[in-house]
């Protein structure tokens, strides 16, 4: 490298302190990237989110699962130019024998259909179109080694040591691992659908340099792999926060390139806006009021329905009305959104609820910057329990903000004998 632009690094041999004049990117690689990934604090923080914060989050919890299949789905289908919702549909149920091989591997006995899945997904992972899995981050793997690790064994081409659990444990082992493999199936889903799309009658072999980063960083789950030198630093604070920061990132660069910004623009005016300015109207404008003999039935329960849904419903969901229940109940279905469509569209609600006058300017202003404050990942719940055990340790009473008030009341804090 040019001597000019060359860095010092410095490091400790036998207790003396030596120094070597490296390149630029090797220089940052061992002065930041060796802070953020061996700092003892780090290490206790990632120790609690592996083992318990990210599992729970994401792992194991099926509502999560659930909710992702519809935000992957949404955001393959506005990112990919000129995908329609039905072709989406399509490739999605083409990309499926790809999905469950990654997932959930190939059987003793593959179909023909199978082995084609398994060769195209060899090529996926290759071309680096397919990398890790949301599964393998949040279990730590986070090395290229790993990745080959795992995708030997998928192939049957590498013999672990089999691991035996506790009999007790052995069936809830089961179905966690199978919860988690069915996440992995539902994540690969969008990208191998848009690979498909890519492909077209041809082969993976032939899809450009920047069709492979497309899949990788704008269909479905975010790079997970990309970041800056403080990703491993700010990812085990904010839990979550590059998956955030990269998934909003790739989508405003397709919302503000000419190239794809029309396109783009007018999928999330469908999907995230179009729905709220019709459950406006319809609370506002088109049902008019309950005793007005001039509207229909049909539109004044329709109203009913809209005027039963919370707040949070109204923001963060594409809302279907379905009915009423036993009890006259509003019955609906709430449609997750992709995240940067979700704050655009949680955004307008906010912003439409101002312009009806119906509450105080200042109050909806300050739940538009609630709201927006909102979408930023949360702190790693680490850090808060150990602020809450030292305040109980030191005899405080440790404040709920999620129910907003004490976890004891003074009676209880009071009753307490056990120092």
């Amino acid at each position: 490298p040019d001597p000019k632009k060359q860095q010092l690094v410095t490091y400790y041999e036998k207790g003396r302190l030596r120094g070597k004049w490296v390149g630029p990117y090797i220089a940052t690689s061992l002065n930041n990237d060796s802070v953020a990934v061996n700092s003892v604090v780090l290490e206790a923080l990632r120790f609690a989110n592996k083992r318990w914060f990210r599992p729970v989050f994401v792992f194991f919890n099926t509502g999560f699962q659930t909710f992702n299949v519809w935000r992957d789905f949404w955001r393959a289908w506005k990112n990919t130019p000129g995908l329609s919702v039905a072709k989406a549909v399509a490739r999605y149920k083409q990309a499926a024998p790809l999905a469950r091989v990654r997932a959930f591997g190939l059987p003793e006995t593959p179909t023909q259909q199978q082995q084609q899945a398994a060769v195209a997904l060899r090529e996926a992972e290759e071309a680096r179109i397919l990398t890790v899995t949301m599964g393998d981050l949040v279990a730590g793997r986070t090395v290229e080694d790993s990745e080959i690790e795992d995708v030997f064994s998928r192939m049957g081409l590498l013999n672990r040591v089999a691991e035996h659990p506790h009999r007790v444990l052995k069936p809830f082992r089961a179905v966690l691992n199978w919860i988690r493999k069915a996440g992995d199936f539902f994540e690969t889903l969008p990208k191998a659908a848009t690979l498909y799309e890519f492909v077209g009658k041809g082969s993976i072999s032939d899809l450009t340099p920047a069709q492979r980063s497309f899949i990788r960083r704008r269909v479905g789950t975010p790079d997970i792999l990309a970041g800056g030198t403080l990703k491993p630093l700010q990812n085990e604070i904010l839990l979550f926060s590059n998956f955030y920061v990269q998934g909003i990132r790739s989508d405003l660069q397709l919302a503000t390139d000419p190239r794809s910004r029309g396109e783009w623009w007018w999928k999330t005016a469908k999907l995230n806006i179009a729905p709220k300015l019709l459950a406006l109207a319809v609370i506002y404008g088109l049902a008019g009021h309950e005793d007005d003999d001039e509207v229909p039935d049909w539109l004044k329960r329709l109203r009913r329905i809209f005027l039963g849904m919370t707040e949070y419903d109204l923001t963060n969901y594409i809302n279907v009305p379905l009915g009423f229940d036993d009890k006259d109940n509003p019955v609906y279905w709430r449609i997750p959104m992709d995240d940067t469509g979700r704050v655009i569209g949680g955004l307008t609600w906010k912003l439409l609820r101002t312009l009806t006058g119906d509450r105080d300017v200042m109050q909806s202003a300050m739940q538009i910057l609630d709201y927006t404050a909102g979408q930023f990942p949360g702190v790693t719940p680490t850090i808060g329990a150990v602020s809450d055990v030292g305040q109980f340790l030191a005899g405080g009473r440790v404040y709920d903000p999620f129910r907003n008030r004490f976890v004891l009341s003074e009676d209880e804090a009071k009753a307490r004998d056990w120092r």
